[in-house]
């Protein structure tokens, strides 16, 4: 209901009643990742490592924040330590992600590949497998056929809940690789209108405006991600921008993140 702070105020509440429990925190660290506060994010999530240090989901939302501040050698410490305790497909979702920006694209699409084992019907899962399969030489036709996956599984996802603004932006950006902008650009701008605090939404959005070559509105969508806490260091890393290396607008906007 985009009522964050009565939101904020009954978790913290809930922490009152029971401090030593580890679940308002995550729930905390969750709000607070959502509306683009990474900082207060990462205490929440390392709070809930301390009182539940055998909670494999506490490890990789941390390493999540990790990666989300540019601190990647800890994110990856706490990715692997997720697994230890628990293979899931989320650790190694964000194992992926983080090799992804480091432009490992091989290894890469192994631990993307991993977790659509383990979670099968994850569309997200899916369209990150897309993106690495894209980026690894020859794999072209793979890549298309994860996207293809991932845009009917979000579909069934939106059939169940079509209020999903995380599932249209998804689907969004999955239609966008597979150049289907008609569908793409009405359902980026209705998932923004369901979470319009959303870092992530902005930065699909900004992605599919560029994948379609529209390079103005590409860079308003970036501007405000940027501005809403999305990390500078995993767009500069992110190979879908390689074309506006030598573009002074955009250069512009991600040098002036000091991230």
């Amino acid at each position: 209901m985009n009522r964050f702070g009565e939101a904020e105020a009954t978790y913290r509440r809930a922490v009152s009643i029971r401090p030593n429990y580890w679940a308002p925190y995550n729930w905390l660290g969750v709000l607070y990742y959502r509306n683009g506060d990474n900082e207060k994010a990462a205490e929440m999530f390392r709070r809930v490592t301390e009182l539940a240090p055998e909670n494999h989901q506490a490890f990789y939302n941390l390493g999540a924040i990790d990666y989300m501040l540019g601190k990647w050698t800890e994110a990856e410490e706490m990715f692997k330590r997720s697994i230890a305790i628990l293979p899931n497909a989320s650790a190694y979702s964000n194992l992926g992600t983080l090799t992804f920006s480091e432009g490992r694209f091989e290894q890469s699409a192994g631990y993307f590949k991993r977790a659509t084992q383990l979670k099968p019907k994850d569309p997200m899962l899916w369209g990150n497998l897309g993106d690495a399969y894209k980026w690894s030489p020859g794999n072209g036709f793979k890549a298309r056929a994860a996207y293809l996956r991932a845009v009917a599984l979000a579909r069934d996802g939106l059939r169940v809940n079509p209020s999903s603004s995380d599932l249209l932006g998804e689907l969004a950006l999955y239609e966008a690789h597979l150049s289907n902008f008609k569908q793409a650009m009405p359902q980026i701008e209705k998932a923004l209108s369901l979470a319009p605090n959303n870092n992530q939404l902005m930065y699909y959005a900004a992605l599919i405006y560029h994948i379609s070559g529209q390079q103005a509105k590409a860079l308003y969508h970036l501007r405000k991600a940027l501005g809403s806490g999305y990390p500078a260091q995993a767009v500069r890393t992110d190979p879908e921008w390689r074309s506006l290396k030598n573009d002074q607008a955009f250069e512009d906007l991600i040098g002036s993140k000091k991230q």
